[in-house]
């Protein structure tokens, strides 16, 4: 009878463990969702957030199965998309392409000026780095028409399992669309400044009605949970050769901007590889219109955070969506998300 006694005893005490246990993560995660919410609210943004400690597999997922604009962070699948062509032989980063005033793509980077004057000579592993350095536009469009476009990415992402990263459209294309202009300028030879041009000539009323149907398209978003996995993957080197890892995320620790977002709060000298994207309107003319704002504006940043020591590494997503007129503001949600992150991650871990 004693035997069952204290058999009986430990269970019950295994099931008081147990429900300790059940209770201190419960605890744990709403720690963190009640950070998260602190900052949504403080910084008045809608936070999308994934990260993964990967030595500990523990986890955190803030509407991580919400879709977001990807801005620029879709300049990492097309990165991965290319470098697979690489390394199956079918691509190579010496091979050098000449780009023309047709391949001159506004917004971010700098390329976009020496096209503006005329030819350009370069080879696909420079604008690899261009595209993911200083985020330019018209190298990350030549490189996406190097892979055969989205479709081709697209293809590949799906056959990892990848089904919510969705790359649909060029950055041409995007920017046609988000500016409500007339999509027969796609097939159109052009530079940077007739496209600027043309944006500009666009009904104000028009554009913030293209920016209304932009804003809610499911085209050219992701969840952070995808993004983080492609990045696990990266890591893991499921997806690219070793030389083509390590040079990805080689480029990626070079990356020039965002210093204001994951990396921002982090301890000092905190090595991050990582692509930031930014999506915004800053027309003059529409900022006066007071349809303006209700419009959403996007700020990212993807990456994977070394921790120090050896204790291991990271993986995060972070995507912000707000009305401000300042990137700022969704910028600093983006470091506190990521400083809340880190700090219960490593804590729990």
């Amino acid at each position: 009878m004693s035997f069952f006694r204290e058999a009986l005893k430990r269970i019950l005490f295994g099931c008081l463990l147990l429900s300790i246990n059940c209770f201190a993560e419960v605890n744990n995660n709403s720690s963190i969702v009640k950070k998260l919410n602190d900052i949504s609210r403080a910084t008045n943004s809608i936070i999308g957030v994934s990260a993964i400690y990967l030595e500990t597999n523990q986890k955190v997922s803030y509407n991580g199965n919400v879709p977001f604009f990807m801005a620029s962070t879709i300049k990492v699948p097309i990165a991965v998309a290319f470098l697979h062509r690489v390394d199956e032989n079918q691509d190579s980063l010496d091979h050098v392409v000449r780009l023309s005033n047709n391949n001159s793509i506004p917004g971010s980077g700098s390329l976009y000026h020496s096209l503006n004057k005329g030819y350009v000579d370069i080879s696909l592993g420079k604008l690899l780095r261009l595209m993911l350095t200083i985020s330019d536009n018209s190298a990350s469009d030549a490189i996406l028409r190097e892979v055969n476009g989205p479709v081709t990415v697209s293809r590949m992402l799906h056959a990892y399992g990848l089904d919510h990263i969705m790359v649909r459209r060029s950055l041409l294309h995007i920017l046609v669309d988000e500016n409500g202009a007339n999509p027969d300028v796609l097939n159109q030879s052009h530079t940077s400044k007739y496209l600027e041009k043309i944006f500009g000539q666009v009904p104000i009323a028009k554009k913030l009605f293209a920016w209304k149907q932009f804003q809610n398209d499911p085209r050219d978003t992701t969840t952070p949970d995808d993004m983080v996995m492609l990045l696990v993957k990266l890591y893991n080197r499921e997806l690219l050769s070793d030389d083509s890892t390590d040079l990805l995320l080689g480029i990626m620790e070079r990356c020039q901007t965002g210093k204001t977002r994951i990396k921002k709060l982090l301890p000092s000298g905190t090595k991050v590889a990582h692509k930031t994207g930014s999506w915004a309107i800053y027309s003059r003319n529409i900022l006066k219109h007071p349809g303006s704002k209700q419009l959403f504006r996007f700020a990212s940043d993807v990456g994977i955070i070394s921790l120090p020591r050896d204790q291991g590494h990271i993986v995060i997503a972070v995507y912000v969506k707000s009305r401000g007129v300042s990137d700022h503001v969704r910028s600093r949600a983006i470091a506190l998300a990521s400083r809340a992150v880190y700090d219960h991650l490593t804590r729990n871990g």
